[in-house]
């Protein structure tokens, strides 16, 4: 998985992550720049944006530990050691204005619950947490702390206009909130209006989003053919080195044969 952002009409950093790796590079017109290699320890859950003019990722790696970073320092920016916090899950991170937001689940190992946790890492001494009247139901009691669930929920965050929107799924029920610029918290109903974007913004996106997924696919394909290469040439090499031992072996038979062993 990878995203692609641009710098200007014709260069391109594309943020991915491949084996144990996420890698950065740079498309300049149709040529790509060697890959640089941000971190060699992740495991899953990478989610990215740019923020303050620096493109920040969130990832969970080997030990499961929460890693924050950006592309510009290679030193952890903020960590949830598993040690401390084991079983966390799906990280995401999003922005509004001045705040960027982690996202994750805790599982309680008590009665297997899960619980949606909210933090302002790079702003450690702000607290902010997402109130569980939010998420109230009749399934979901209402709670004045934190979302706890039954079972895993599915977290969806879309920056819209000036505030994020927040879709969260869980079994049958579904819940949707917004962030305004102050951090503040806004459940929505069925029949309350959702921020909306103007038309010069959507028609933005659906470029942006159509640019993406073009590199994005032209990226796999050049990953693809340099893979196929690679394998080629693998193979002829395999191929030489059977055919040199074949030669080998055939030279000591004919050797033993004239001259004894």
């Amino acid at each position: 998985m990878g995203n692609v952002y641009a710098v200007d009409a014709e260069q391109n950093l594309i943020l991915y992550s491949t084996g144990n790796y996420i890698c950065l590079r740079t498309s300049v017109k149709e040529n790509l720049t060697r890959p640089i290699v941000l971190c060699n320890d992740y495991a899953s859950n990478l989610s990215d944006l740019v923020y303050n003019n620096t493109i920040y990722y969130v990832y969970q790696n080997t030990n499961r530990d929460i890693i924050l970073r950006s592309v510009i320092e290679q030193n952890d920016l903020y960590k949830i050691s598993s040690r401390n916090t084991p079983d966390c899950f799906y990280p995401q991170i999003a922005a509004i204005q001045k705040s960027l937001i982690l996202f994750y689940f805790v599982k309680n190992p008590v009665n297997n619950s899960y619980c949606l946790k909210s933090l302002l890492p790079l702003q450690p001494e702000q607290k902010f947490s997402l109130p569980g009247t939010l998420f109230s139901s009749k399934e979901t009691p209402a709670s004045p702390g934190e979302a706890v669930f039954s079972s895993l929920p599915a977290l969806h965050i879309l920056s819209v206009g000036e505030a994020l929107l927040v879709h969260l799924s869980h079994d049958t029920e579904e819940f949707i909130f917004s962030i305004n610029e102050s951090l503040q918290c806004d459940k929505l109903g069925k029949n309350q209006e959702i921020p909306s974007l103007t038309q010069a913004e959507l028609d933005k996106n659906k470029e942006l989003l159509a640019e993406t997924q073009k590199q994005i696919s032209e990226l796999r394909s050049e990953l693809l053919g340099r893979d196929q290469l690679i394998q080629s040439i693998r193979r002829q090499y395999e191929e030489l080195m059977d055919t040199a031992m074949k030669y080998r072996d055939e030279a000591v038979k004919w050797h033993n044969k004239f001259y004894g062993k």
